[in-house]
């Protein structure tokens, strides 16, 4: 006896195995899917022969996965330029509070500790250009759980490790206000180097699925 909710269930699953990776599109996908089957149904076909129906008017798991995938990559030049832009807005307003805290006479920072803050201000700089190239020498994790969950907690290493050195290593000494400053910028360091590469991660992915996809 045909069961249309296992069938669909195990179209779901194709739909996945084919790239789908949007579980929203999949869901509306799945709707249409039903409201067709309900609409044959309705005409005298019985439950298998408006599953079929519906199937064919859809499309092919890789038909449909491959049009999303051109659809997405269409738009992917615009989403990468307000990402850009976002970036260098931040980055900009970063340094521009950095330099300000660094150069202010009330801090006393001494020209070696400027030059230090500087280098920090710098690296952070060097590191969200980076961000948009480090796919390209990062690993491809197919497994999109195990991506993520190595994505996490790389980030969260970072955190914890930025963490540390605040809570734990700068109350060991007694610091002045532009010291403070400059240890600051360099604790965070590891944060944003943990939110690159766990970006790269995700964008080597990507771009290897999109790849297989297109050819």
């Amino acid at each position: 006896m045909f069961h249309v909710d296992q069938a669909i269930a195990i179209w779901r699953q194709k739909m996945l195995s084919a790239g789908m990776e949007s579980s929203v599109s999949l869901d509306e996908l799945e709707s249409h899917l039903r409201d067709v089957i309900d609409e044959q149904h309705a005409h005298g076909l019985n439950l298998e022969q408006s599953f079929q129906v519906a199937m064919a008017q859809i499309g092919s798991a890789t038909a449909i996965t491959a049009e999303f995938k051109k659809v997405r990559n269409m738009n992917k030049p615009k989403r990468e330029k307000i990402i850009y832009a976002i970036r260098a807005l931040g980055f900009t307003a970063f340094a521009a509070m950095s330099v300000y805290g660094l150069f202010a006479g009330r801090i006393g920072a001494s020209v070696g500790e400027r030059l230090l803050g500087l280098s920090a201000v710098a690296l952070t700089g060097i590191l969200i250009v980076a961000s948009a190239h480090a796919w390209r020498v990062l690993p491809v994790i197919a497994v999109k759980s195990l991506r993520m969950t190595v994505a996490v907690a790389i980030v969260l290493l970072g955190a914890v490790t930025t963490a540390l050195v605040f809570d734990v290593v700068m109350p060991k000494y007694d610091l002045t206000l532009a010291q403070i400053v400059v240890k600051v910028l360099w604790a965070l360091q590891p944060l944003t180097l943990g939110g690159v590469i766990s970006a790269g991660l995700v964008e080597a992915a990507d771009r290897r699925l999109t790849s297989a996809t297109s050819n």
